[in-house]
């Protein structure tokens, strides 16, 4: 009798509807402020909070464009042949980088194939064929990995597969969140066949030590070795320079340190184009760089002499060919910024990485912080302190909520989204409920009219 008295009374009612309307609300998000979907709002965050992120990853690893001065020095056009690709493997050996990833695939078409036993050589071992380095050395065994992408069944293409030489770069439509694997919640281990370019070459590398000796136990929640990450991404950027791009400055067109305010015009759009136009968030050569001449080098310094030590990203900065992602502190980059950042988030924060909650995980946090709120409105409907009460409640669950985004590294746009959201629907069904009740008011006062006209 009591809770059934209690299910259909007014207020019982009215809690739950606030409390559902606002969970519809906000996982529905019919304004796109929810989680990593809030893109202005994180990337407004993002402007003010990364733009002196420090990077662990500023000796480990870099990046080589391929743009058209370099296609222009070679005398050959986009896409590249085997044998080109080939090439560059063998002058990044020669320099002494770790290992190389191509943020393009290798597929043989018409003439592209030239070169393909040549590429396959150095593909297994970069230290045997081919020519001696300039220094008259032999180059050095590197790893060297391609993109995959669907629809790509060439022979090599299927070697690589077999040999976990490629991996995905299809990393989704949010420029903010770099999946682990082709979804944002795979299953609680992903094989190297499934993950993204960043996962695979961290997780095929020594970029990031195991952490655990025991190589073979089942992964656990937060654990330390590469293999069990499995959560996406929320991309940390950098406004700070490379101490060593100022050597390769004067090739990457690099206009040096820009100020916070200076950053933020440019982003806006507020200044001349390229006026202050920033340094990359890792340290960056083009291609051409790794093929300089005596003469150059003599005057500038030699740029390849820079990628020794370093995991290399190889992508492409050319007109036509829409690779971009969008930096909330740089504007628009070169797509391979995104596998090469999501990298350097992996060897800077390790297993606590930024990410964004499961679904489910979320869910019941928002239902009980609007279930909290609600619960405490109609508690201390009669108090004489109910206003103190409620905003007490709703302080603590902020406190909690933003406590839980700081230790999980969760976008705080997810604060903003959960208590407007909830804010939006009290006020809804508030102008419903005096709607209703006006109207309730209207009808009493006509039938009493009508009582006391009646003879």
């Amino acid at each position: 009798m009591i809770l059934t008295s209690f299910i259909h009374h007014d207020r019982t009612r009215t809690v739950i509807a606030e409390t559902a309307l606002a969970a519809f609300l906000f996982f529905s998000d019919p304004f796109g402020i929810t989680s990593h979907k809030a893109q202005v709002i994180n990337n407004a965050i993002a402007t003010f909070t990364q733009y002196n992120y420090h990077s662990q990853a500023t000796e480990k690893i870099a990046v080589v464009l391929i743009d058209q001065s370099t296609l222009d020095n070679w005398k050959t056009d986009w896409p590249l042949t085997y044998g080109r690709t080939a090439g560059l493997i063998h002058v990044m050996a020669c320099a002494k980088a770790t290992g190389v990833f191509f943020d393009y695939t290798a597929s043989a078409e018409f003439n592209l194939a030239d070169g393909k036993d040549l590429l396959e050589n150095f593909v297994a071992d970069s230290s045997r064929g081919g020519p001696d380095c300039p220094d008259g050395g032999r180059p050095q065994k590197i790893a060297v990995f391609f993109g995959k992408a669907d629809n790509i069944n060439t022979p090599f293409a299927a070697a690589l597969d077999r040999n976990h030489g490629s991996f995905w770069i299809g990393a989704g439509q949010d420029d903010s969140l770099y999946p682990a694997g082709r979804a944002d919640f795979p299953e609680q281990t992903l094989s190297i066949g499934q993950v993204t370019a960043a996962f695979g070459v961290v997780r095929s590398t020594s970029l990031i030590a195991d952490g655990v000796a025991d190589a073979g136990t089942p992964c656990r929640v937060t654990d330390p070795r590469p293999k069990c990450w499995v959560k996406p991404i929320v991309l940390r950027w950098s406004g700070l320079i490379n101490p060593k791009q100022s050597d390769v400055s004067r090739t990457d067109g690099c206009r040096g340190e820009q100020s916070w305010l200076e950053m933020l015009s440019n982003i806006l759009g507020l200044t001349h184009e390229k006026q202050y136009e920033p340094c990359p968030p890792i340290l960056t050569l083009k291609a051409e760089d790794l093929y300089r001449d005596q003469s150059f080098i003599a005057a500038n310094g030699n740029p390849a002499s820079l990628v020794a030590g370093r995991f290399i990203f190889v992508g492409t900065r050319l007109a036509g060919l829409n690779d971009q992602v969008f930096s909330p502190v740089h504007g628009y980059l070169p797509g391979v910024y995104k596998h090469a950042m999501a990298a350097d988030n992996l060897i800077s924060y390790g297993a606590n990485y930024p990410t964004i909650p499961q679904p489910w995980l979320l869910g019941v946090i928002v239902v009980v912080i609007y279930s909290l709120i609600e619960c405490a409105k109609e508690l201390s409907r009669h108090s004489p302190n109910a206003n103190r009460i409620v905003v007490g409640v709703m302080s603590l669950c902020l406190i909690g909520f933003t406590t839980a985004i700081s230790l999980w590294q969760w976008p705080l746009s997810l604060i903003f989204a959960v208590f407007t959201y909830y804010a939006g629907s009290v006020l809804f069904v508030q102008i419903a409920s005096a709607g209703h009740g006006q109207d309730k008011h209207v009808k009493k006062r006509t039938l009493r009219r009508r009582h006391d006209d009646a003879p």
